[in-house]
C-alpha cells in the first residue's frame, strides 16, 4: 500500500506496465488509479512512452474538499 501512495520515481508503475501484460488474457487490460492533480503527469507520460504502452482515461471524478482534486482510472489494453 505504501508504494501506491509514495513512489517518487513511479518504479512500481513501471514494473506494472512492463510485467503486467504477460498476465493478461486476450483483450485484457491494466488499470491504474491516478490523479493528475496530485501526481506528476509529465513523469507518468515519460514512463508510459518508455515502456511502449498507451494509457487512456476511462473514468474521472473531481472531489472538492479544500480544493478540487481530480481522480482518474487509466487503462492500458492488450499484450
Amino acid at each position: 500500500m505504501e508504494h501506491a501512495v509514495f513512489d517518487p520515481g513511479y518504479n512500481s508503475i513501471r514494473t506494472y506496465l512492463e510485467k503486467g501484460p504477460r498476465h493478461l488474457k486476450t483483450n485484457g487490460r491494466l488499470l491504474i488509479g491516478y490523479s493528475n492533480t496530485l501526481g506528476k503527469p509529465n513523469l507518468l507520460s515519460k514512463l508510459v512512452n518508455s515502456t511502449g504502452r498507451n494509457l487512456a482515461t476511462i473514468f474521472e471524478q473531481t472531489g472538492t474538499e479544500i480544493y478540487p482534486v481530480k481522480f482518474e482510472i487509466l487503462e492500458s489494453r492488450g499484450n
